[in-house]
């Protein structure tokens, strides 16, 4: 491997342990907020995953299932149990929102935070585009 690739796949897993997932709710304040980011990120923590790496399990599951569910473009295992393990995050924001904000329906965003410009350049130097029309590429 050069020292390119390595130093590439260095910062990207970096990247994904800086990852962290934001919480949005209106009538939250921020202590609420900061409490229920936390027990997120704790979670995360206890099973091993970054932010990063949940959103981009979902987002596969969810391009499954735009496209029908067809066998052959079925998720992996772990980028199955990578988003399961966002919807458990969902799950544990919803929880914690109800008891604070003593609302059964809280109306929450919950997004990724990362650094979307390092993310862009270390795909860059992992995935280069090809050519348009260069099978060999």
């Amino acid at each position: 491997m050069d020292a390119e690739r390595a130093a590439a796949i260095e910062r990207f897993n970096q990247i994904c342990r800086e990852s962290r997932v934001a919480v949005r709710i209106v009538s939250a304040t921020p202590e609420q907020i900061a409490e229920l980011e936390q027990a997120i990120a704790d979670y995360l923590a206890a099973h091993g995953w970054s932010a990063l790496d949940i959103a981009n399990g979902r987002h596969v599951r969810e391009g499954w299932d735009i496209g029908g569910f067809a066998p052959e473009d079925a998720p992996s295992d772990q980028q199955m149990a990578a988003a399961a393990a966002w919807d458990e995050a969902e799950a544990i924001a919803k929880r914690i929102a109800q008891r604070v904000l003593g609302q059964l329906h809280p109306a929450m965003e919950i997004e990724v935070l990362f650094d979307r410009d390092g993310y862009d350049e270390v795909c860059e130097v992992l995935s280069p585009p090809r050519p348009f029309g260069d099978e060999n590429a």
